[in-house]
């Protein structure tokens, strides 16, 4: 009876700990949604914004502070306009008849120079989910004031890691035509990221901006990247970047889509006189284990498609034929590339897309492009080889392991097997000595986009609660550092 006891006891203070512990998440979930974020305030164009301070009675007296000095009596006041990008602390202090202080609340406001977007879900819930799209409203206006975009949109959460671990979340949201946005090229949908994990907030416009205009052999598409404010149902999120993601169309990867592929004579894309599959391209993802619609290539590689979604094949293959052959496409280029085939691997690769893409990866730092994750290559019908890139996903990058030179060479099992060819080496090695000294000049281009973003960068610590911003000597410093390692690796080699 005793034994019994005791374990109904267990049993008993068991169930109490997960009904406590249920109780507690509880709390903490309605805590976050609860929060009270209206004391985060932007001025969009610069100018004078009218700040409330809640009533609390008839007899109470109101007092503006900006930082220690009083700027005001009353409960409403009209910030003064902002000459340059900016923010400031004001405090509302409410004292009662006796002076006694009754209610002070903060706002911090600021001007940050860059476009802001709004984003409200139809239902007024947050974006909850990163699989299903709900219904919203979107309105851009540009650092002016000016309205850059207005429709009704799509949005669903974004990001692996950083949907799952950050409180700062990103989103993807749909348009219902293709348009414009903040000055890139037309499309449906886009990706707005929430660097939370890049401490410095730089990673992924950089290397865009250095995959773009330095390591780019002038045919493969790069996703932009725009910095913005972020409001979400009427509160301040942070700063984040608007990008074009990746898929197949005009304006991006512009390569004929598999899944739309039918049996017409018109798409001989690879002008061998039949339709066949090799006439329909695909993006693919590769990581270590996987995601979505997945297969292994004869070496191991993960594969998922990017895009298309084989969930949505209109044209005249099945799901299973496309995932097939895209494995197919992958382990003929493998077979060639480790000499099992006797074929030269410069027919089923794109090599000058994979040195530029190797160098901004590498430059960056990116441990995910040793087939972690997040490493991207597409098939292009009209050569009949694999490219790589778009880059995508620098959150984890530069100093994102304090000062250690990291890179996911070792575990990317192609560039292993590359650098043993002469041929590719040299090419290597050339494409790097001629590109660097532009990548010492886009110092300086990084160094102003700090100065762009500084006044944003202070709002979204704020909103976050975050110190270990990375500041730009140390980003530069790091940089300078990498370049110095890759000119004695690359030489090594």
């Amino acid at each position: 009876m005793t034994g019994r006891r005791s374990v109904l006891t267990v049993v008993s203070m068991l169930i109490l700990f997960l009904i406590c512990s249920c109780d507690l998440f509880h709390l903490k979930v309605v805590w976050e949604e609860e929060k009270d974020l209206s004391g985060f305030v932007l001025s969009v164009d610069g100018g004078s914004v009218e700040l409330t301070c809640p009533a609390v009675g008839s007899a109470a007296h109101y007092r503006w502070y900006l930082e220690e000095v009083q700027v005001h009596d009353g409960q409403t006041y009209a910030a003064e306009a902002f000459a340059e990008p900016a923010v400031r602390s004001y405090t509302c202090v409410v004292t009662g008849s006796s002076d006694e202080i009754l209610f002070t609340k903060e706002y911090v406001l600021a001007y940050t120079g860059l476009p802001t977007v709004y984003v409200n879900t139809k239902s007024g819930d947050k974006i909850a989910s990163r699989n299903e799209y709900v219904d919203a409203d979107i309105r851009i206006l540009k650092a002016d004031g000016t309205e850059d975009l207005n429709s009704e949109c799509t949005v669903k959460g974004r990001g692996n890691s950083s949907w799952f671990d950050h409180e700062k979340k990103g989103m993807n949201f749909k348009l219902p035509s293709k348009s414009k946005v903040l000055g890139m090229k037309k499309s449906k949908k886009w990706s707005v990221i929430s660097n939370d994990t890049d401490s410095s907030m730089m990673g992924n416009w950089f290397a865009s901006y250095i995959g773009r205009t330095i390591f780019n052999s002038g045919a493969e598409w790069e996703p932009k990247y725009e910095f913005v404010n972020l409001v979400v149902n009427g509160d301040y999120a942070g700063c984040y970047v608007i990008a074009e993601s990746i898929k197949i169309e005009g304006n991006r990867v512009d390569i004929p889509d598999i899944a739309e592929l039918t049996k017409d004579p018109e798409n001989d894309n690879n002008g061998d006189g039949k339709v066949d599959l090799y006439d329909g391209g695909f993006i693919m993802e590769v990581s270590f284990n996987g995601r979505g619609n997945t297969t292994a290539t004869m070496y191991g590689a993960h594969l998922s498609f990017k895009d298309p979604d084989l969930d949505e094949v209109e044209g005249d293959w099945t799901r299973k034929a496309i995932a097939e052959h895209a494995t197919q496409v992958v382990n003929r280029f493998e077979a060639a590339l480790f000499g099992d085939s006797g074929a030269d691997y410069r027919d089923y690769l794109d090599v000058p897309s994979f040195i530029d893409w190797y160098l901004v990866n590498e430059f960056m730092g990116n441990f995910e492009a040793g087939f972690l994750t997040s490493t991207y290559f597409y098939y292009n019908p009209a050569d009949g080889k694999i490219h790589m890139g778009p880059n995508w996903d620098f959150d984890k990058t530069i100093l994102f392991l304090g000062n250690e030179v990291v890179t996911g060479r070792e575990r990317n099992y192609w560039f292993r097997e590359l650098v043993r060819d002469p041929a590719f080496v040299a090419a290597l090695k050339d494409r790097w000595n001629s590109k660097k000294a532009g990548l010492e000049d886009a110092f300086d281009i990084l160094a102003d986009k700090f100065h762009d973003i500084d006044a944003a960068r202070e709002m979204n610590d704020r909103r976050w609660n975050r110190q270990d911003g990375a500041t730009e000597s140390r980003v530069l410093q790091w940089l300078g550092s990498k370049m110095e390692w890759m000119d004695s690796y690359i030489e090594s080699l």
